[in-house]
């Protein structure tokens, strides 16, 4: 991710925020578009599931050897979009450690059991844990092999596994209120554990996510330009180019501060493609899938929390006192808040994941 420099905006009100944000950005699954336009289908299975599909009728095609580009390209995809699969998934671990950090008022002494509200941690399920332990596992062993992500995949399962444990432990101790029975021992002797967990997890996440961004790109880049050659600036093109370029702004917005000049460059760019995708969309050709419109106002809104977001750093505007306590509640609900923009591409991107 670039970080811009001049100028530096700052919020004369930002040290007041207990709780800095903590940015959480879903990934649109890989080659969700092409998939459309090869195989003329309109239906709504996750990209992730098309991929294995893809997968399967390559193998049984014998005109195809294993190892062929084409091969190649599948499995490829197949492995990266099990590897977003589990990055769109393990937000829950941030979500749980900021839940239970906005009751810990100090993160490094731990709870005292003395706190007016004990909220504990939140559950991570089963089939999220299958995501980021088995399926991401399977996933590393799948060819071709692409060794920085690889190890940050198996490095993110081992420390994504160790946190879950810890914190559903945790979770189980503080939803039976078993802190009320043993004087919060077992609560203060978990917290060095559950804090260990999460910082291990964290620097392999963001290793993880630096990797994906990379290699992603590569692909979307790969694809854009052969979708441009092969079906020419159609629905297929303008959802990539509109997913990519959402992706760039939203990375430099969501900073707390950034160059909001170059900001409104990268918004007018989003707009630009975002009109043309709304264009193609409008027009119900052969090649838009049936459920697209879903999306619109999920664009729409992005474009809005964007402005709303350069606005504010643009022209210095502090936040309030009641938008501070929002956002150290975690609300993402704040307009012109780095969470709010986070919170809107989010909601585009779930909504892409699901157009197929």
């Amino acid at each position: 991710m670039t970080m811009f420099t001049p100028p530096l905006l700052n919020f004369n009100k930002l040290n007041q925020r207990t709780h800095k944000f903590s940015k959480s950005i879903l990934t649109i699954a890989i080659l969700s578009s092409l998939a459309l336009v090869g195989c003329g289908d309109n239906n709504s299975n996750k990209p992730a599931e098309q991929a294995t599909a893809q997968s399967t009728n390559t193998a049984d095609t014998a005109s195809t050897p294993p190892d062929t580009p084409t091969q190649q390209t599948t499995d490829a995809t197949q492995k990266l979009n099990a590897y977003i699969d589990c990055g769109n998934q393990n937000q829950m671990v941030q979500r749980s450690y900021h839940h239970y950090s906005r009751w810990v008022k100090d993160m490094n002494a731990g709870p005292t059991g003395k706190e007016p509200v004990i909220n504990g941690t939140l559950e991570i399920i089963a089939p999220i844990i299958e995501r980021c332990t088995t399926k991401l596992t399977e996933a590393v062993a799948l060819t071709p092999a692409l060794p920085e992500l690889d190890k940050a995949a198996s490095e993110l399962a081992t420390t994504f596994t160790a946190f879950t444990e810890i914190n559903n432990k945790a979770y189980t101790y503080y939803e039976q209120q078993n802190y009320k029975d043993d004087d919060f021992t077992q609560g203060k002797a978990m917290h060095p554990e559950f804090v260990k967990a999460y910082e291990a997890f964290k620097t392999a996440n963001d290793a993880f996510n630096v990797a994906l961004d990379a290699e992603n790109n590569k692909v979307q880049n790969a694809e854009l330009a052969k979708i441009e050659q092969t079906e020419g600036k159609k629905y297929a093109y303008w959802s990539l180019a509109t997913s990519m370029k959402a992706k760039t702004m939203v990375d430099m917005i969501s900073q707390e501060s950034f160059d909001a000049e170059k900001a409104s460059a990268l918004l007018t760019e989003y707009e630009t493609s975002m009109t043309e995708l709304k264009n193609q969309i409008s027009a119900k050709g052969a090649d838009v899938p049936a459920n697209a419109d879903i999306m619109v106002s999920d664009l729409d809104e992005l474009l809005s929390a964007a402005k709303k977001r350069i606005r504010r750093v643009r022209n210095n505007e502090a936040y309030t006192q009641a938008e501070i306590h929002q956002l150290n509640a975690g609300s993402p609900m704040v307009d012109g808040s780095e969470a709010n923009v986070v919170e809107m591409y989010n909601r585009f991107v779930q909504k892409a994941n699901i157009v197929q």
